[in-house]
Order: C-alpha cells, then structure tokens, then sequence
C-alpha cells in the first residue's frame, strides 16, 4: 500500500501535463473516448480480501485459517458519490447520492446492504431484496465501505448517518468479532496491467466507478480487525501445578462502543470505546462460541523442571476473549484443586497484565502466558502475536461472474 501511495502522488503531480486530476467527476470520459461502452448497465461487484483470522458467524470466537473463513458471514456495504455536495444521511431509495445501502430492501432501513462472499471467489453476493447493483451510466466514481459485526445486534435506533459519517451504537460480549473497511485499490489492480501512466491516473481518479469495472478493476475490501485478541496458555511452574484445573477465566473491559463505518476522513473509522465509563467481565470461551470445558485445562508436565519454564509443555485454554482495547487488563482466573484426603479447594487468582510493546492495540493478538506453580500462585506474561489485517485474494479474470 505504500508503493501504492508514493506513486499515486507522483502520478498526481504530473497529470498537470495533460489534465486537472481533482477525483471528481467533469461528464467526460477519463480516456477522450464518447459514451460508447455506456449502452448498457455495468454491475457492482464487490471483492473481499481473507484476513489472516476471523470468526466463526454468530458470536462464536476465533479461529485460524480455515478454507473458507468468511463462510455464512454477513456483512454490510455503504457506496456514496465522490462529490463535495454528498451526504452520508441520503438514501439509495432517494436515488440521490448514495449508490449503495440497505434502504431498498427495506423502507428507511438506515444500515449498509447486505451481503455474503462466495464460496469459491473472491466476489461477493448480495443477500437482501434487491440482488443486483448497477453503476449510474456515466463515469461517476463512488466511494465504498463495509463493516462486519458478528451477531451483534442493532437497532434502527442505533444507526446514526450524519452528512459526513455513519456510526453505530454497539455492545460486545468477548466473542464478537468487528471490522471496517474502505475499498481501496491494490497493487495488483493497479500495477497488474501494463497500463499507461496516463491510464494509471484514471484509474486513481475513478476508482470506483463504471470505467474501472469495465477494467476488471472493482472495489475491494481487506477488513481490520478493531478488537484486541487475548489467548492465554498454561505453563507447569512447579509438580503442584498438574493438579491446579482452570475453571474459567475472565477479563475486564469495556463493552459500549461507538462504531464509526464510514466518514469523509476515513482515518475517524473504527470504535470509540472512551464514552463507556463502566466495565465488565468477559469469558473466556471454547473456539466455537460455547462455555469453557469443565475439569480440562491444566498442565501433566512430568519433563525436568530445571528447564526455562517456556519451554516447558504448554496449555491452550479454550479459544480466545476479543475485547475494548485497553492499557491494561485485570484479568480473573477462576481455579481449583483436588486433594489428597478427596476435599477440593476453589480459588479465584486476580491479576493486571500489560504489553511490553505498550497498548493493548485493535487488531492485534495477545498470547498471555500464565505460569502456575500452585492454587494461589501464578504468574502472568504477555507476547504479541500477528493478527490484524489480510489480503488473500484470488480472481480468474477468464470467469467474471456476470459474463
């Protein structure tokens, strides 16, 4: 991307040779041509990058890569024109100036339109009452944003669309997955030909619009992830730790967010959790959404102890808690142990952890490595793993879906 945008800037600065490059659309056709090409309706055809790792639908925590990891996943699409005069409170039904959102499905329905990416490409389906798109017929670029919410449910009351920006009202529960993005052109879209210069510039400027999809070149989203991820593993600190058993684990966070989905300045997209001025516990839960397994995790370590403790047997603790990105966390271990006269004694062990590299920041995983040497006694610290963004996309231009 930031190839991407050192040429761009360069192209920008030399179109003054032959042309205003402004991004706005001035009724002509970018490359000199007549409306030729416009005799009939293009389609809009959106395009989804595979992020690294994403949730299972409905609330059901995160996984790592799996075939086809957007699989029965909604999400929400918003297109407005590129134009100084739009505003994000117009609606598709008002055939003003926004090209895409859910108001034709549904009377008023004030939340982006609804769609699912295909099994086996890239593209994406819409799901609602109106089943296809099309661009106006001109040359007029639109910008597009997206955002997935796992099942997290929303009201008509929850949605608010202003002249410069739409938001959300949300409430996580720590299973919940969240992201955004904005169509943004790839290298691959934009370096993948062997266009002109000249032609590089157009497409730039009408990205996107009837004249990139006429090129194969169509909006594509590579999502962000807004949440922090945090993992936790158990490692043996002592031969007492193997009859320490994990009960649950809990964290505390904020819930209350405001989920901004699209603006003008797309650097204001993302969830403001700074509003909530409360916080409360999320579970830990197994990788498909349900309750911990009881009388399961704890260490069976019997190597030599005079080992480093990391690179001792390690054990993963059910799936994962997605929670407000924070400073710090209070985490709360739920434990107990067996005995040997057959009594057993429940314990809950409460702990801070922060991050060596500072915040706990949206998109980013966190392993937290609890070592136990007994029921009262553990020891947390936390590595950074890779999560975030991701962009596997594969396209056979020889099989476009509409012909």
């Amino acid at each position: 991307m930031t190839r991407i945008l050192k040429y761009m800037t360069a192209l920008l600065l030399c179109t003054a040779l032959w042309s205003c490059t402004d991004k706005s659309y001035n009724g002509i056709a970018p490359d000199g041509t007549s409306d030729y090409y416009l005799q009939e309706q293009i389609p809009v055809m959106l395009i989804i990058g595979t992020p690294e790792n994403i949730l299972s639908p409905k609330g059901s925590g995160a996984i790592d890569y799996d075939q086809d990891p957007w699989a029965d996943k909604e999400m929400f699409f918003y297109a407005f024109k590129r134009d100084l005069g739009t505003s994000f409170a117009d609606l598709s039904s008002d055939n003003g100036s926004c090209l895409i959102d859910g108001s034709k499905d549904g009377q008023g329905n004030l939340a982006g339109k609804a769609a699912r990416r295909n099994t086996y490409d890239a593209y994406t389906t819409w799901t609602g009452i109106e089943r296809s798109v099309f661009y106006p017929l001109d040359y007029l670029p639109y910008d597009f944003y997206g955002y997935y919410i796992d099942d997290i449910e929303i009201g008509p009351e929850d949605i608010v669309r202003t002249e410069d920006a739409i938001r959300l009202d949300i409430t996580i529960d720590g299973t919940q997955d969240v992201m955004s993005a904005m169509a943004e052109l790839t290298e691959e879209q934009l370096y993948g030909k062997e266009y002109t210069d000249r032609e590089r510039v157009e497409i730039v400027n009408y990205a996107y619009s009837s004249f990139t999809a006429l090129r194969g070149i169509h909006p594509t989203f590579l999502f962000n992830h807004h949440l922090s991820r945090l993992r936790f593993q158990l490692y043996p600190g002592s031969l007492a730790a193997n009859n320490v058993i994990v009960d649950s684990i809990k964290v505390l966070s904020r819930t209350h967010g405001i989920f901004t989905v699209a603006d003008k300045s797309p650097k204001n997209m993302g969830i403001d959790f700074s509003g909530d001025t409360g916080k409360e516990l999320l579970a830990l839960t197994e990788s498909d959404g349900g309750k911990l397994k009881k009388d399961t995790y704890h260490t069976s370590y019997t190597g030599d102890f005079g080992t480093p403790v990391y690179s001792r047997d390690a054990v993963m603790v059910g799936g994962s808690i997605l929670a407000a990105p924070d400073e710090e966390y209070q985490v709360h271990m739920y434990v107990k142990e067996k005995t040997a006269a057959g009594t057993v004694n429940y314990y809950e062990n409460i702990f801070r952890i922060t991050s060596q590299d500072g915040d706990f920041e949206p998109g980013q995983q966190y392993t937290v490595r609890v070592t136990i040497y007994g029921l009262r006694e553990v020891v947390p610290s936390v590595t950074v793993d890779k999560w975030g963004e991701g962009g596997n996309i594969v396209i056979d231009e020889d099989e476009w879906p509409w012909g």
